[in-house]
């Protein structure tokens, strides 16, 4: 590949997704989500499912009259999953049929006190006998999410539909950890499935987590994701999750091209391009040529003359801050720089790709870097941090610009305070992974005193 560096200092751009929605795009996680009805469709299965957990709660739980025989009483209070497992079976051919099987077998010794139903009260039974339409409702709307991804079901259960990108990843995160809700700390979550998908092997519907939602998570694995635990030997949850995430990033990924093509976005492209020139004529340098470090799915080979390089890395989904020395192996799988590592070689064969400009955009003569549409957020901080220290940010003479737009109802000043609050942490996290505590403690300041960090409008 020829090498189109030149000596002329050069500006690098970084891109969030916070450039596409200023130019047009309806991406902000909130749009994506609303799509096609599916926060609505998962809300209602997850309160279907609630109120029958909370109903077989409240007759069959540990304050109400007890099922002689435990694994009976078990299935029972999780029938739902029991449902999922052997598909055919509704709740009244289930007692009706174990209730026949006890009959036979205790009669011959006149042990009606081992009868699992025989000292059952009205209530219990007439919810026994008569919430098949209950679980069949369930079923229906159960129905209706196929197709989705575990992760668009998550971040619904979790509440988290309506947040940003970087409260996603946070919300990514706790659900990985298992946040306020692990009575076994030290596990995961996927160590926690894989336990209990390999306890329902044995028809022994204990949960190692009682909680509505994680007994909907399981519900949920073993309905729609084809997750049988008498045949699943060889199931790792963390491999069905990170098949699940890539569907996901791959779904968003089609949604952000055809929005793109939207006639409504027939300007993208000149507001993109608009937005490039801005950040150029608002920052220091007043370099004529950038590069650009693009977070998004959307492409960059088509914005301006001034444009030399791009690299695309599409914007990924992460859990936890990467640089934790204390994460655990199996949550570094699904971080941002482990997953794009693990990809193979690109093909030019992606709607956007076109890879006679994308190359190595770190090169020496970059002076200057540009953030934009950025909520600077930890999920991102290994990318920035090792931009940072590929610069030798402390000792070089390179300046950092931060831009920023007014939205929605903030004022200009709520906005920019905003801003600052971001590049403060940004700058005093990466502070603390410098080798001399001295230069952690004072960097934010000897940026400013140098005039090379700059929070401009946009």
């Amino acid at each position: 590949m020829t090498d189109t560096s030149t000596s002329e200092n050069k500006s690098l751009i970084i891109l969030g997704n916070g450039a596409d929605v200023h130019s047009g795009l309806h991406t902000r996680f909130k749009q994506f989500m609303t799509k096609d009805d599916k926060i609505q469709a998962i809300q209602s299965a997850l309160s279907s499912f609630r109120s029958i957990r909370l109903k077989l709660i409240e007759l069959f739980g540990e304050d109400s009259e007890p099922i002689a025989d435990e694994r009976i009483a078990q299935n029972i209070l999780h029938f739902p999953i029991y449902m999922a497992m052997h598909k055919t079976i509704n709740l009244s051919e289930y007692v009706e049929e174990t209730h026949q099987k006890s009959i036979n077998t205790n009669m011959l010794n006149l042990n009606k006190a081992s009868m699992p139903f025989f000292n059952i009260n009205a209530f219990q039974y007439n919810f026994l006998h008569n919430s098949n339409d209950k679980f069949e409702e369930l079923d229906q709307k159960m129905d209706s999410l196929k197709g989705l991804t575990f992760w668009e079901i998550l971040l619904v259960v979790r509440e988290c539909s309506d947040k940003s990108w970087y409260d996603v990843e946070k919300c990514m995160e706790s659900f990985f950890l298992l946040s306020g809700t692990n009575p076994h700390p030290g596990y995961t979550a996927p160590e926690c499935i894989d336990f209990d998908i390999q306890n329902l092997k044995e028809s022994n519907i204990e949960l190692r987590i009682d909680s509505t939602e994680y007994e909907f998570i399981i519900y949920t694995l073993i309905r729609l994701f084809n997750v049988d635990p008498r045949t699943a030997d060889n199931f790792h949850c963390n491999e069905l999750l990170m098949n699940q995430l890539y569907k996901f990033e791959n779904k968003f990924s089609n949604y952000v091209y055809d929005d793109v093509h939207a006639p409504d976005n027939k300007d993208y492209y000149q507001n993109i391009g608009s937005l490039i020139y801005s950040l150029i004529s608002n920052s220091n340098s007043k370099n004529k040529q950038v590069n650009i470090f693009n977070f998004n799915y959307t492409p960059t080979n088509k914005y301006l003359g001034a444009v030399n390089r791009y690299q695309n890395i599409h914007g990924r989904i992460q859990y936890r801050q990467e640089n934790s020395q204390k994460a655990k192996d199996d949550i570094y799988l699904f971080t941002k720089t482990r997953r794009i590592l693990s990809r193979p070689p690109k093909k030019n064969n992606n709607k956007y790709q076109n890879n006679k400009y994308e190359q190595k955009v770190l090169e020496d003569n970059i002076n200057e870097i540009i953030f934009y549409g950025h909520s600077l957020g930890e999920s991102d901080y290994s990318y920035f941090q090792s931009i940072f220290d590929h610069y030798n940010l402390y000792n070089s003479d390179l300046s950092l610009t931060f831009g920023f737009s007014v939205h929605n109802n903030h004022t200009l000043i709520e906005s920019r305070e905003k801003q600052s609050n971001r590049v403060s942490k940004l700058i005093n996290k990466y502070g603390e992974t410098l080798d001399n505590k001295d230069h952690a403690k004072n960097l934010l300041h000897k940026l400013l005193i140098e005039n090379r960090l700059n929070i401009v409008e946009i």
